[in-house]
């Protein structure tokens, strides 16, 4: 591996445009703003985490690879356009080449992010498609890395928006580098990614794309897909082993729809504990000390039983609005999920398949993870969608 070191960033290099009257253009949505190169790894080193990993079958490392943190605009839920930042891992050559975005899963802690540690979560996978071929974004989103905000833990339509601008930003970076976006876009992700890669796609498939950002394959794996059933299931569960995600998810409902519930939410000395929990400062592990397994322990009697019984328009109405059902897409799409998963259930895949295929979609299939858990069916997932990219790239470049 060469190191070469991670650059002191002494400010944001903003790009002003002026009219006749000298009064500045805005700041688009998506614009890079700066970038830092974190270190060039080689060849050898990612074949040896491959090794680390297991046995992933054939990929082919054409490249050594540059970890490049960038910082781009990006609008928060109120539309206002603030900086985060991401991680690019990059072949070291130029050229042409297709673009993949890997959506993280579910962080807490702001630091813990693969923009801040290549070799962190996702950015193991990034740096093995890097030096495949692919120039890999992997967006921190809003709320982590460099951004201050309350994450917005499941709220498809602004996640989406912050992955979209990260691949305009990467292909900005692309055009400074010599090199070029080919034209083939690929997304992927696990867990919160899993949401956020539909989410995107979707998005991206709905609205009025720009030229260059139309999906060419999309891997989602293992995510809440049908969130409100998902959000049922998992509130009449009566225990669940990660409390910290369903804290998290109300939590970031209460802020960015600014319903100012948390005591009505949350039992005591919980309620009050919220805040400090969730400031970005505390892993997910640390919250899942904090807080009880028991649901009844953690959420007021009163909210979980009006929320049960229906009778909660406000989180209802969220939730519906935030369920990834209901349309119908075009690009082929493979899901990912083990089939026994019940942090995020296994049926989320199956209702998924079936609404996609009513509303039209014709390319779309499960691959299941016979007895995988949320957390074994990781590597076999990232390592189905990586082949199969790879499989469709090579029929494209033919």
């Amino acid at each position: 591996m060469k190191t070469k070191g991670i650059l002191l960033i002494t400010g944001l290099f903003f790009i002003l445009a002026s009219c006749h009257h000298e009064v500045e253009a805005p700041l688009q949505s998506g614009t890079l703003l700066n970038s830092a190169e974190i270190t060039t790894y080689d060849t050898v080193f990612i074949r040896q985490i491959i090794h680390a990993v297991g046995d992933i079958g054939n990929i082919p490392l054409q490249y050594n690879v540059s970890a490049v943190k960038i910082f781009y605009l990006t609008p928060d839920p109120d539309g206002s356009v603030v900086t985060v930042s991401g991680l690019l891992l990059v072949p070291v050559s130029e050229g042409s080449f297709p673009v993949m975005s890997i959506q993280h899963g579910t962080i807490i802690k702001r630091s813990e992010v693969s923009s801040e540690n290549p070799l962190l979560n996702e950015g193991v996978v990034g740096l093995i498609a890097a030096a495949d071929g692919y120039v890999t974004c992997i967006p921190d989103y809003l709320g982590l890395g460099v951004s201050n905000e309350m994450h917005p833990y499941l709220i498809g339509s602004v996640l989406a928006g912050n992955v979209a601008d990260m691949i305009r930003a990467t292909k900005s970076y692309m055009e400074m580098h010599n090199q070029t976006a080919n034209g083939q876009l690929y997304l992927a992700g696990y867990s919160e990614g899993g949401y956020v890669t539909m989410a995107t796609h979707r998005a991206l498939e709905t609205g009025t794309a720009p030229e260059g950002m139309q999906v060419t394959a999309s891997a989602p794996m293992a995510g809440p897909y049908d969130l409100k059933t998902t959000i049922d299931t998992i509130l009449s569960y009566g225990t669940y082993k990660s409390p910290a995600y369903i804290a998290y998810f109300l939590t970031a409902y209460d802020k960015i729809y600014g319903w100012n519930r948390l005591h009505d939410i949350f039992r005591e000395p919980y309620a009050s504990m919220i805040p400090d929990l969730f400031d970005g400062l505390h892993s997910t592990g640390d919250i899942n000390k904090a807080l009880p397994k028991e649901i009844d322990s953690l959420l007021n009697a009163d909210f979980l039983h009006s929320y049960l019984s229906g009778n909660d328009p406000e989180l209802l109405k969220a939730l519906q609005a935030n369920t990834l059902l209901g349309w119908g897409l075009k690009a082929p799409v493979h899901l990912y999920h083990g089939n026994q998963d019940h942090t995020v259930p296994y049926w989320n895949a199956v209702n998924a398949l079936e609404d996609l295929r009513q509303q039209g979609a014709t390319q779309v299939e499960l691959i299941t993870v016979p007895g995988g858990d949320h957390g074994s069916s990781v590597v076999p997932s990232f390592t189905g969608a990586l082949h199969w990219f790879d499989s469709l790239r090579a029929i494209m470049n033919n």
